[in-house]
């Protein structure tokens, strides 16, 4: 008799569908004599080559399944785990559909946000050209750290679950609305003068 900590189970041959051929694998075996009682010994791994079923593991393909086919006959057999774990992947999938989003807004407001930042910066540098260039460096760092934040926050509200997407989504963009306001009453500033 083997004891193991864990086995996997591959489909060797498929081509007939009412016969089965599986390879399987154990690990960490322990082979113990049934009737004497007594562990003969102890393998990190042991490989079955072909392994047989009596039966049919299915009663049609799994290609001709369709999702919500496979959970209304989980759901008639009644097996709970098998609907609530379903229910988990759909609302992990979507999750991570939410997060997927949030990371690529974050990086396409990121890109936008550096070139806006460059465009208030020299209109600031023309405003500003009899002061010290630390002005100008002040009044940019302070946007760039407001516009940072104002992207993570909105990037981590689209990816939470339970949050509003489209909340999040405006929030993720409103930094850059702001400099795009900023840039044009510079612009302005700069026209007048």
């Amino acid at each position: 008799r083997y004891q193991a900590q864990s086995a996997t189970l591959e489909l060797a041959d498929d081509t007939a569908p009412d016969l089965a051929v599986l390879v399987g694998e154990l690990t960490e075996v322990r082979t113990v004599d049934a009737q004497a009682g007594r562990l003969d010994n102890v393998r990190r791994s042991l490989r079955m080559p072909r392994l047989t079923l009596d039966e049919p593991l299915i009663d049609r393909p799994a290609e001709t399944i369709t999702y919500h086919e496979a959970l209304a006959l989980a759901q008639a057999d009644g097996s709970k785990q098998v609907t609530d774990a379903a229910q988990r992947m759909v609302d992990r999938t979507l999750l991570l559909g939410r997060r997927i989003l949030g990371h690529v807004n974050e990086r396409a407001a990121s890109s936008v946000a550096c070139l806006l930042l460059m465009l208030m910066g020299s209109l600031l540098a023309i405003l500003n050209r009899g002061q010290l260039p630390l002005v100008v460096y002040f009044w940019s760092f302070l946007a760039a750290i407001a516009v940072v934040v104002v992207i993570n926050v909105g990037q981590r509200s689209t990816g939470t679950e339970g949050s509003w997407l489209i909340g999040g989504l405006t929030m993720l963009w409103s930094g850059n609305a702001a400099l795009v306001a900023v840039v044009f009453l510079l612009y302005e500033r700069v026209a007048r003068h």
